[in-house]
């Protein structure tokens, strides 16, 4: 779906990876697996979609929780070597992995999903175990995206403060989540890149 996604924007797209959590969406779609196991299944995912995004004869592959015999992608995605990758993490082995095979990190932030998110400060020390990883698997920190979505408040004072501790933090590429969607939104984005975006 992806690969074919990206032929039909012409290379425009980005794949969300992250290893999951609401047991529930589990339960009714798949298997709910302890956390290790979740993110053994997400690196051999990726690694057979990476393989099928970029090799023109059948994929043969053989993991724990993910097999292929024989799998071809066609047409394969416009951007190469394949479209970006970018994580959602939070554990230290997810991170890690984000440095070894995302583009990009992109966490919750504040208001978002209630308290489970990064402050500034735990932002900045996984930022960290990113850049290790991308350090150890010889991968470009420079165009690498630190991300995060922080969702919208009136308080415009309070959400610009918020900002600008993320860049502190190592942001590079901020993202206004708008969970509170209505006819209004247009303008509340508007206003805060005037009074935010335009100071970054």
């Amino acid at each position: 779906m992806i690969a074919t996604l990206d032929y039909l924007t012409n290379g425009r797209t980005i794949l969300g990876a992250g290893i999951g959590w609401n047991k529930s969406e589990f339960d009714g779609f798949s298997k709910w697996l302890e956390t290790g196991d979740r993110v053994t299944a997400t690196e051999e995912g990726l690694n057979l979609i990476t393989r099928l995004w970029t090799e023109d004869q059948p994929v043969v592959f053989e993991g724990k929780f993910t097999r292929a015999g024989g799998a071809l992608v066609d047409p394969k995605p416009k951007q190469k070597p394949h479209p970006e990758i970018w994580f959602g993490a939070h554990g230290q082995r997810t991170l890690r992995l984000t440095g070894k095979m995302g583009n990009g990190w992109i966490p919750v932030g504040p208001r978002w999903a209630g308290d489970f998110f990064p402050p500034p400060e735990a932002y900045s020390e996984m930022k960290k175990t990113i850049i290790e990883s991308l350090q150890k698997h010889g991968r470009e920190q420079s165009s690498f995206v630190f991300s995060i979505l922080i969702n919208y408040t009136d308080d415009i004072s309070s959400l610009k403060k918020e900002v600008d501790s993320y860049v502190d933090a190592g942001m590079n590429y901020f993202i206004l989540g708008m969970s509170g969607q209505n006819v209004s939104c247009g303008e509340k984005i508007e206003k805060v890149r005037k009074e935010i975006i335009t100071s970054l």
